[in-house]
């Protein structure tokens, strides 16, 4: 063993003196060989030689033998010292960069590239210490990058497109909740996209949105429809469905328990209002219905009452005395005495189509009586409809109709007017209903 250490020597030896023998103009090259060479030398003697210190453009060397670095010429190593390259001489063996204390380990070359090995899908390019077979590598013969998971491709990048593996379902978090009224379901901004519903429940469900986000979103649904299901809005929140706004912490309830199947979807669209942008069945705001709006009443033959004398360009009230019947209402409030009226409770504005039939006397022949729509006292001229009886005690039906744009408190009554002399006029019948043109 000595024996081949010693003839390893000399032949180091004379390799050392071939390339330090050269004339003064010999290339850095041959010296830098001679340097790498003389840094192995020191590796198999027990004492290091000493030599002159390095300078920039040397190779930075770790020998194995004595387990220190240093420039391959030698010599201790420079604060910011600049070096060609990086030696490990120690082969088949893992080597770690490792910045010690804090802060960052930074490759960042002054110019040019930091390259890497083009690598596989079994060994990438770049892997990480605790999934080395996960990473990112060049795909072989392909202009083209790949990633991989525990050696499995999982994308493949071209310079055209992009092959991914796409999900073919995307779950919602769904959650049933009982919570009542002294111990709301509080939801937080990290629950967003969750849907909620109220099965199991055996009296109103109560939920409160998260402070508003813009983004943020969750939808609600009456799975139990034997029960309510209300949503509040946060302190300094709103809630709007269909044109209806809540009050500031007001809320969303589903209308009618033991109704068709009702939800809705509220999306926070800015940090104080939740907007509900899908909602199926009917829901009230604060009370009040917003998703189904309609009135009907009547005054049927038994309460009918003469109205009297009217003089013409006065309109006056069909039925201003008779008692009125209220028929399917929601979102409005039927008067029933004084001949009927219907109130329109509702937060959106909202265009209603408004019909009357009446069924008409009067204690004078041929006159002709002019019938209106009216809301809020003021006939709707478009609505005007001309009737002459020509014996007043014959009973003869019209109808009377129009579309109108009705806000919150705005009441909706039939009047009547002649076009000449003070007759007096009974509805025989009166029928009234208001319906919504679409949904708002």
């Amino acid at each position: 063993m000595a024996a081949r250490r010693n003839s390893g020597v000399l032949l180091l030896c004379a390799l050392v003196l071939c390339a330090l023998g050269g004339s003064d103009t010999a290339t850095a090259g041959v010296g830098r060989i001679g340097a790498v060479a003389r840094q192995v030398i020191e590796g198999l003697f027990a004492a290091p030689v000493s030599v002159s210190a390095p300078s920039d453009g040397d190779i930075l060397s770790y020998a194995s033998a004595s387990g220190t670095w240093g420039a391959a010429a030698g010599g201790g190593v420079a604060a910011d010292q600049a070096f060609d390259s990086i030696l490990f001489d120690k082969a088949n063996q893992d080597v770690t960069l490792r910045r010690t204390g804090t802060g960052d380990l930074t490759l960042s070359p002054s110019s040019g590239q930091v390259l890497f090995p083009d690598g596989q899908a079994a060994t990438p390019s770049v892997g990480f210490t605790s999934r080395p077979a996960t990473g990112i590598y060049l795909v072989a013969g392909q202009p083209r990058i790949g990633f991989v998971a525990s050696g499995a491709v999982i994308i493949d990048m071209t310079t055209v497109n992009v092959a991914i593996a796409k999900p073919t379902t995307f779950p919602r978090a769904f959650e049933a909740s009982t919570a009542g009224v002294g111990a709301p379901n509080v939801l937080v901004s990290g629950e967003s996209f969750k849907v909620l519903s109220n099965e199991g429940s055996v009296a109103t469900n109560y939920h409160t949105l998260p402070t508003a986000v813009a983004g943020l979103t969750h939808t609600f649904i009456a799975t139990d429809a034997s029960d309510l299901l209300r949503v509040t809005a946060a302190a300094g929140d709103t809630v709007e469905i269909a044109g209806a706004v809540s009050a500031v912490a007001g809320y969303a309830e589903t209308l009618t328990a033991g109704g068709p199947l009702e939800a809705a979807t509220f999306l926070a669209v800015d940090n104080t209002r939740w907007i509900a942008i899908d909602v199926r069945g009917e829901w009230s705001v604060d009370g009040v219905s917003a998703t189904r709006q309609h009135a009907e009443y009547y005054v049927a033959n038994a309460n009918k009452v003469a109205t009297a004398a009217i003089t013409a360009g006065t309109p006056v009230e069909a039925s201003s005395t008779a008692t009125a019947t209220a028929g399917e209402v929601s979102g409005f409030t039927v008067t029933t005495t004084g001949g009927g009226r219907a109130t329109y409770d509702g937060a959106p504005t909202r265009v209603f189509a408004i019909a009357a039939s009446v069924s008409m006397t009067s204690d004078t022949n041929g006159i002709v009586f002019l019938l209106y729509i009216a809301v809020n006292g003021a006939v709707l001229t478009d609505s005007e409809v001309r009737h002459k009886l020509i014996l007043g005690a014959d009973v003869s039906s019209v109808s009377v109709q129009t579309l109108a744009t009705l806000t919150t408190g705005d009441y909706v009554e039939v009047y009547v007017d002649v076009t000449s002399g003070t007759p007096t006029f009974t509805a025989e019948t009166l029928h009234v209903s208001v319906i919504p043109i679409g949904r708002n």
